[in-house]
């Protein structure tokens, strides 16, 4: 047994070590603290249903973004899987991304030694393991959570074809197809990024007569496999559903001259804001155009950061760090690769540039709806970023590489963990509800106020302001089916009479209407503030 453990490589027990770490920040109060929105409450709902025999498991997946074009079931039948062995629950449900965040982290380890040192290849995945941008991401059921483990797949598969010297070509040949077949199915992004890098690589290496036709054979039929459900349907339909992809596509096109300009500042700035969030998680970061906002807020000598209020000293800082380390990184990456002359390590800055560049491509033409979350189909970049910065500082500083190596990695890993328990605080207080979040331990607070005024009538009315409405009585409803009642909002298909007993939920910071008296001309019979979300109890008139 002794002889065991020499053997295995002390890195090993550090990569572990920062798995464990990873392990604990991603399921500590994993179901009270479970994002639980109107999208995730419609999964569960579907889920549940093909668990329980009431429907078939859906033909297609999630409806991507505002087109008509829906993704391949993968995901769900990831979910069906995790609902099957856990339980048919939402947080049991969540399992199936909860599972590939943690693999990623270990699987990232993999992917940057290709380049960097083992120790900033473990360092890295640290600052992975603690990112609150992919906690965040691992703490409900959704499809584009799973990217990072898929993308990194699909990437060194890839990485795995290019080397010259390699005996296991079927292997990576195998990773790319897997990879591909299931990552055009959890994002219509990927739908389109992934097989034009597939492609690009694959014939480039056929023209360097370095790819077998087997091995490319290999891709497809993995991909096919891992892709067999939406093939399938569109086989039946006649590429039907694909085309709803295509239509929107070429609908979002049409950009060009200032448009075309507007678009690239968009996702290039957005791209800057996504590399600081994932590394560095700070709190106003959240929405695209933080930049934008500042630079107009010049204009009118008043400044107004986007997102939370912050202090407008420390936001204008933090754009500055933002556009250095992004900016500068892209700098130091082309001089990297231009003067690199190991072949495996230009095969990876060579793969980075290009799968970047077709990424950014895609996401020209939907610019002006891309969120920072989007940014997970590239959520390695800034840890790439972040090992050229340090390779670069650390290059006339080779006799102190060691020590200010372990500075600057005490100094990022304290900063992320000390953003992590500011965040962590509403999760921990019950305040982490509002307008934009439903959290499922607080929501099912909510519930339990509601149930126990509703007289235990099996047809719940809820009202309220629209978009608390609109984030709650999808959640709300779900809870409520599993105690055997209905929540439905009161209107032309659900009328309901004077002297009904309903329930209104709105947000707190006003001052509530006291008892007795009347809320838009209904009595109010009683109510009960939940930090961010106040629900009253009321009469028709």
């Amino acid at each position: 047994m002794k002889n065991y453990f020499k053997a295995v490589p002390k890195y090993f027990w550090i990569l572990l070590a920062i798995i464990v770490v990873g392990i604990f920040l991603r399921t500590y109060h994993f179901r009270d603290w479970l994002q639980f929105s109107p999208d995730e409450a419609r999964d569960a709902t579907l889920i549940g249903a093909a668990i329980e025999g009431k429907a078939a498991l859906p033909a297609l997946g999630p409806q991507a973004g505002n087109t008509q074009f829906y993704l391949g079931p993968f995901y769900y039948q990831g979910e069906y899987v995790a609902a099957l062995l856990f339980g048919n629950s939402p947080d049991k449900i969540a399992y199936f991304d909860l599972f590939f965040s943690i693999l990623a982290i270990p699987l990232l380890f993999v992917f940057l030694r290709k380049y960097f040192s083992t120790r900033m290849a473990l360092f890295l995945s640290a600052l992975l393991s603690v990112s609150y941008f992919a906690i965040k991401i691992s703490r409900f059921a959704s499809n584009p959570n799973s990217i990072p483990f898929f993308a990194l797949i699909f990437l060194l598969g890839l990485l795995g074809l290019l080397e010259k010297e390699n005996n296991k070509k079927y292997f990576w040949a195998s990773l790319v197809g897997i990879g591909m077949g299931v990552g055009i199915q959890l994002h219509a992004l990927l739908f389109l990024i992934m097989p034009v890098v597939a492609l690009g690589v694959c014939g480039y290496l056929i023209a360097k007569k370095n790819l077998s036709w087997k091995s490319f054979f290999l891709v497809v039929f993995f991909f096919l496999l891992a892709n067999y459900g939406q093939l399938a349907y569109e086989f039946k339909s006649g590429g039907a559903n694909v085309g709803q992809l295509f239509k929107g596509a070429s609908s979002e096109s049409n950009v060009g001259g200032s448009a075309l300009l507007r678009n690239v500042s968009l996702v290039a700035s957005c791209q800057a804001q996504a590399n600081i969030n994932i590394v560095f998680s700070p709190i106003d970061m959240e929405k695209c155009g933080a930049i934008f906002n500042v630079a107009k807020s010049f204009k009118s000598n008043k400044l107004v950061p986007a997102g939370p209020k912050v202090n407008g000293g420390l936001f204008i800082l933090e754009m500055i760090v933002t556009l250095i380390f992004s900016f500068g990184g892209y700098a130091l990456l082309w001089r990297y690769l231009r003067k690199e002359k190991d072949e495996q390590k230009r095969n990876f800055l060579g793969l980075f540039v290009f799968y970047s560049l077709v990424s950014w491509a895609v996401l020209l033409p939907v610019a002006s709806q891309i969120e920072v979350r989007y940014f997970s189909i590239l959520f390695f970049v800034p840890f790439v970023l972040l090992g050229l910065w340090l390779n670069f500082l650390f290059e006339k500083k080779k006799q102190a590489e060691k020590n200010i190596f372990l500075g600057l990695a005490i100094f990022f890993l304290v900063a992320n963990v000390w953003m992590l328990l500011a965040l962590a605080r509403p999760y921990l207080e019950q305040r982490a509800s509002d307008v934009n979040n439903s959290i499922l331990g607080e929501t099912q607070n909510m519930l339990a106020y509601l149930m126990a005024n509703a007289d235990q009538q099996k047809l719940v009315y809820i009202d309220g302001q629209t978009f608390y409405l609109k984030r709650f009585l999808k959640p709300f409803d779900y809870l409520a089916q599993q105690s055997g009642a209905t929540m439905v909002r009161p209107g032309n298909k659900q009328p309901f009479a004077s002297g009904t007993k309903f329930f209104f939920i709105d947000g707190s910071k006003a001052k509530p209407t006291e008892i007795g008296k009347t809320l838009n001309s209904d009595l109010v019979l009683g109510y009960q503030k939940f930090s961010n979300i106040i629900i009253y109890t009321l009469i028709k008139k």
